[in-house]
C-alpha cells in the first residue's frame, strides 16, 4: 500500500496512519522534491505479534528435456520447482495466511504458462503476493526481426530456428503478471549460457536489458546469476545452486519468522559464490518496491 503527502518547506511534519500489522512488517518512507530527486529511504519495523494476512500465489515450472539438440539439457530443473514448492508451503500460517502453489507440467507450452500466470494475477489481490519461478534455458532470437530480439523463456518443444512461435517473450510473461494487485516476486534460474554454444542462448545481461526497459507495478526479480556467467548446477545433488540456497533460506525463515528482502538477498548471494567459488553471483532487481519489504 502506498500513501502520499504534499509538503511545503524545507522542514515538515506529516501524519500517516496505519494499521499495525505486527512484527515482520515494514513501513517505509521516501521524499520526493519538484524535480523528481528522491531521498534515502527511511524504515521502520513493526512490533507486536505476527499477524499472517493475504494469499502467497506461486506457479512454478522446471523444464529440462528440450528436444531440440541446440537446447542441451538440465538435470535439476523440474526437481528444483518441487523443491520450491515443498519451502513455499512451510510458511502458511506464519506470515502469509495462506499459500498457493501450482507446479505446472514440464510438457507445458507457451499458452498454458501465460493463462496460469495470467489467472493466479487476476486473483491476486492488494495483501496478497504473486511469485513466478522458472529453471530453464533463456534465449534470445538474434536472428529473427527486431520485435523478437528480446529475452525468451523456453518449453520442452521450444525449436532454437523457430523462437518467435515455440517460446514465451518475456513481455508477453510481463503483461499477464500485470494483472496482479498485489507485489510480484520472480525468481528466474533461466540463464545457462555457459553450457553450450548455440547462439540463441540468453546471456544474463539479456535479461538485464529486458528487465530494466520493463515498467509495470511493484515487482521484485531474483536472478540466478548475473553478467556472462552461467546458471550452475549441482549434478550430485541434483539442484541449481540458486534454487537450492533460496530453498534453504526460506526453510530457515519460517522456523525465525518473516525473511525479510534484505536477508533473503544476502542469505543467497552469500550461498551461491560460496558453493560455485566464485563463478555464480545472483543478482536483483525492483521496480516500484522502495525499502525492506518481508517476502517469505
Amino acid at each position: 500500500m502506498i500513501e502520499t503527502r504534499f509538503i511545503v518547506g524545507q522542514t515538515a511534519e506529516a501524519t500517516f496512519p496505519v494499521a499495525n500489522l505486527g512484527k515482520g512488517h515494514w513501513i517505509t518512507a521516501v521524499a520526493v522534491d519538484s524535480a523528481g530527486l528522491l531521498s534515502l529511504a527511511a524504515g521502520v519495523q513493526t512490533e507486536g505479534r505476527i499477524k499472517p494476512f493475504g494469499t502467497l500465489r506461486a506457479i512454478l515450472l522446471g523444464v529440462q528435456a528440450y528436444k531440440d539438440p541446440e537446447l542441451p539439457p538440465l538435470s535439476a530443473a523440474t526437481r528444483d520447482a518441487e523443491r520450491l514448492a515443498g519451502a513455499l508451503k512451510s510458511i502458511a500460517g506464519r506470515f502469509i495466511a495462506k499459500v498457493e502453489t501450482q507446479v505446472l507440467p514440464e510438457a507445458s507450452t507457451p499458452g498454458l504458462v501465460f493463462d496460469k500466470i495470467r489467472e493466479a494475477a487476476h486473483a491476486t489481490g492488494p495483501e496478497d503476493r504473486l511469485l513466478l519461478f522458472y529453471a530453464g534455458h533463456g534465449v534470445v532470437n538474434r536472428r529473427g526481426a527486431t520485435a523478437d530480439q528480446q529475452f525468451m523463456l523456453t518449453f520442452i518443444g521450444t525449436k532454437a530456428n523457430d523462437l518467435t512461435h515455440t517460446a514465451m517473450r518475456w513481455s508477453e510473461m510481463t503483461d499477464a503478471l500485470a494483472e496482479s494487485r498485489g507485489p510480484i516476486v520472480v525468481l528466474l534460474d533461466a540463464c545457462h549460457s555457459g553450457l553450450a554454444g548455440s547462439e540463441a542462448l540468453a546471456t544474463n545481461d539479456d535479461l538485464a536489458s529486458a528487465l530494466f526497459t520493463r515498467r509495470g507495478g511493484a515487482t521484485l526479480i531474483l536472478a540466478g546469476s548475473k553478467g556472462r556467467q552461467a546458471s550452475l548446477e549441482d549434478q550430485t545433488a541434483r539442484t541449481g545452486l540458486f534454487t537450492s540456497a533460496v530453498v534453504k533460506a526460506i526453510r530457515s525463515g519460517a522456523q525465525k519468522g518473516p525473511l525479510n528482502l534484505g536477508e533473503l538477498y544476502g542469505v543467497v548471494k552469500s550461498k551461491v559464490v560460496e558453493t560455485s567459488s566464485g563463478r555464480q553471483t545472483p543478482w536483483l532487481v525492483r521496480n516500484n518496491l522502495i525499502g525492506e519489504i518481508p517476502l517469505f
